[in-house]
């Protein structure tokens, strides 16, 4: 599963670009999971205990996700 064209920064091409501003990782997985339509509840609850890059965006969502399928 490929989500980075869901994670770039807003105005920068996933594919790389100018180099802008990171947006706060937590923030951004949390947008990324409310755009997949869990509630903001199950959200809340699936970043808890990552204890991964405070930067890395992508890594904090797959844990997300792993959480929230059912995945230790």
């Amino acid at each position: 599963l490929d989500l980075t064209d869901k994670l770039a920064a807003p105005g920068v091409a996933a594919g790389g670009g100018a180099a802008a501003a990171a947006p706060d990782a937590l923030d951004e997985a949390r947008q990324a999971l409310l755009a997949m339509g869990f509630s903001a509840a199950e959200v809340a609850t699936a970043v808890k205990g990552y204890d991964g890059a405070p930067t890395d965006a992508q890594a904090l969502l797959r844990h997300a996700l792993r959480r929230l399928g059912g995945g230790s």
